[in-house]
This record gives structure tokens, C-alpha cells and sequence, in this order.
């Protein structure tokens, strides 16, 4: 989620980053204090429990193994067999806390297999410096066939516009696809991603399907989509789009409900999609599919959803564990694809409390699906 980026040349932002940082560094445990707080669940109490999936529960106490600083640690796992993220609002990955090391949107290479993750900064101000400076959030990374794509959302909170960007050197420079700053002619390739058009899709969620999207069997992206980073209405959207045509914003097509044959139909125009059943959340999160229970699984901080299909239909495998304290007032968790167990999977994710609740830092942990037996 974020605080307020650096932006140069806006004195009220950079004062409260001032303020924010002297707190910080006047911490040992560099804790971020409250500036925003999580919604409440309000899910609808009529969301289907998962046939799959009897419950979940949590392996692992928050591992933390190294120092950092920051919120939206989302991953995607590239050919080179590396784990390539993101992470906004902080110094990332490092134990130094400067001033000059702050950024609102960061990438990251992760060697090694999860938990036991080495990471090496790649890009402070990604996507890309841009001038006059903007504030820029990540809300989901893919790589494929050589190639890194980002879409992130500009910015943090109501987000004014969500766009694509794409790296071709495995993230130490970015491209800009389709964004333009406020009060300025739209480019003939602009995001159709905006807030003056209510678009659901501002925070996109790429889902990631193994190594180098190498579990996709159709030759398409899947992205389920939400308007807001936090406080959205709850209803998710699903966009599809042909690998390769990923940065072509005309080529996507949303889901805009179902035929008689109960098969998606989809439409070109994001003003026909429809809410995706069973799907609800608050604020962003992750999509992968799962080989192990041959699953599409999506993790918000409130619940894990599952599907056998990217349209659903969707539903509960289970709440986010209530204990332990360790665990609770984390958001926007970040689900790993590389380290899948044949019942689990390694996930991500940030707090913004004082322990034994989550902390402003990058935190892994394993999940585990209990399966119903027997399988339908």
C-alpha cells in the first residue's frame, strides 16, 4: 500500500517524508507508524466454501531473512530460475537508512529458493525516473519469454491512471507503455486504465503460471483487476489478453459474463465487464496457478480464493489464519511461484504495526492447503 512517495517539488509531501523518516530513524526496529489504516473485512457472507479445499493453515512464523524496508513485495519467476519483484515506499532490501535510499517504487532480483532468498537491488524509481517525479505503486510483475512486465498504478491509494511497463534486461531499465501525466493530451497508446473512466482495472494482478508463464496451456495473460490499491468496493474483474500482444491495450478483452453453454464471453471494451462470482477484496493482492491441487489460488489479506478456471468459478478455501500475533494486520501479500510444495506455497507480505504484529519490512512465510478427501 504505501506511504506518500518522494516527489520532488511538492513541499507538503516531502515535509511529511521528512517527518515520516526522523521517526523512522529514531526506531531500532524501523517501524512505520500508522499513517493508514486497513478496512475491515466486509466480505459477503455468501461466498462459497472451496470443494478443493477443506482448509489453510500457516507453516511458518514470519520469516524476515534480511534487513529491510518497504510494502509490495510482489515476485514473478523468471527463465533465468531468479525471482524478480517489486517493493514500494521504503529503502527496500538493505539494513542502511538514508534519506537518499528512499523510493515509492523499487525493483528487486531474488536468487536462491524460498525462504532462503538473497536479494540484490536492481532499480530505485521504477518503473523509470520521470520527470516532473510521480508516484508510482507496483501491483504485479510477469515475466515471459525474455521479458519483464510490470503494471503499476500512479498514484498510491484512488489511483489516477494504471499502466504497463515492460524491461527486456531482467529489470535494471524499464518502458513506459501508455502513461501520461494529468491535465495533458492522451497519447495514442494511453492506458485505458483511469479514474475519470471508473476503470476496475487501475490494480491489475498478473497471473503468474510457473517459470516463465510455462503452466499456461491457452496462450493467454490472465489478470484479475480491482479500481483502488485499498478501501475498493470488494468486486474483482478478470482481463485476458494474447501473450503477445501483452503491451497493446487494445487487445485485451474483459470478461463480460457468461453464454448459455456457461463458457465467458469476453468484449474489447472494459465498459462490459462484470464482477467475477465468488471473488472479493478489499485492497490488492496475488493470483498464481497452483499444478499442485491444480488450482487458480488468489490471496488477499482477509482470504484465499481457488478456481479451475482463471473465471471461476471462485471460491473460499479458507479466512487468513486469526493467529499467530506474528501474522495479524499484514496486507497485500505477494504469492510466490517458485518453491511450490505439492499442498503450499511461500507468500509475501508487510505490516504497518508494532510487534508482535507485522512490520513495515519484507516478511515470507509458507502456506498450506489441506485438502478434502476425498477429491471431487
Amino acid at each position: 500500500m504505501g506511504m506518500i512517495g518522494p516527489v520532488g517539488g511538492n513541499t507538503k509531501r516531502d515535509a511529511a517524508w521528512v517527518i515520516w523518516l526522523t521517526i523512522a530513524l529514531c526506531t531500532t526496529s524501523f517501524e512505520l507508524p500508522l499513517f493508514a489504516q486497513q478496512p475491515e473485512s466486509r466480505a459477503p457472507k455468501d461466498l462459497r466454501p472451496s470443494p478443493v479445499i477443506q482448509s489453510i493453515s500457516l507453516a511458518t512464523a514470519p520469516l524476515m531473512p534480511f534487513p529491510s524496508s518497504g510494502d509490495l513485495w510482489f515476485t514473478t519467476w523468471a527463465d533465468d530460475d531468479n525471482l524478480y519483484g517489486t517493493w514500494g515506499d521504503g529503502m527496500g532490501p538493505t539494513a542502511e537508512r538514508s534519506w537518499s535510499l528512499m523510493t515509492d517504487c523499487g525493483g528487486v532480483k531474488f536468487v536462491g529458493d524460498p525462504p532462503h532468498l538473497t536479494p540484490t537491488i536492481l532499480l530505485r524509481d521504477a518503473p523509470t525516473q520521470f520527470e516532473p517525479r510521480v508516484d508510482d505503486k507496483p501491483s504485479s510483475v510477469l515475466f515471459l519469454d525474455g521479458r519483464l512486465h510490470g503494471q503499476f498504478h500512479s498514484p498510491l491509494g484512488d489511483a489516477r491512471i494504471g499502466y504497463l511497463a515492460y524491461s527486456d534486461d531482467y529489470g535494471e531499465h524499464w518502458t513506459r507503455v501508455g502513461y501520461y501525466l494529468p491535465d495533458v493530451e492522451r497519447p495514442l497508446d494511453a492506458s485505458p486504465w483511469t479514474k475519470d473512466v471508473k476503470s476496475p482495472f487501475r490494480c491489475l494482478f498478473f497471473i503468474n503460471m510457473g517459470r516463465n508463464y510455462e503452466l499456461n496451456m491457452d496462450g493467454y495473460v490472465y489478470g484479475l483487476g480491482i479500481g483502488r490499491e485499498w478501501n475498493w468496493s470488494g468486486d474483482v474483474y478478470l482481463a485476458r489478453v494474447d501473450q503477445k500482444r501483452i503491451l497493446r491495450y487494445s487487445a485485451w478483452e474483459y470478461l463480460a459474463g457468461w453464454g448459455a453453454d456457461g463458457k465467458p464471453l469476453w468484449s474489447n471494451s472494459q465498459a462490459d465487464a462484470k464482477p467475477v462470482p465468488g471473488l472479493y477484496t478489499a485492497d490488492q493482492g496475488s493470483a498464481i496457478y497452483h499444478p499442485g491441487v491444480k488450482r487458480y489460488i488468489f490471496l488477499s489479506s482477509k482470504h484465499l480464493f481457488d478456481a479451475p478456471e482463471p473465471w471461476g468459478p471462485w471460491t473460499v478455501a479458507g479466512e487468513f489464519p486469526s493467529e499467530p500475533p506474528e501474522w495479524q494486520e499484514g496486507y497485500q501479500p505477494g504469492i510466490m511461484t517458485k518453491g511450490l510444495g505439492a499442498d503450499s506455497f511461500w507468500f509475501t507480505m508487510t505490516g504497518q504495526a508494532q510487534k508482535p504484529n507485522m512490520t513495515y519490512s519484507f516478511h515470507i512465510g509458507q502456506m498450506v492447503m489441506h485438502l478434502a478427501s476425498p477429491r471431487p
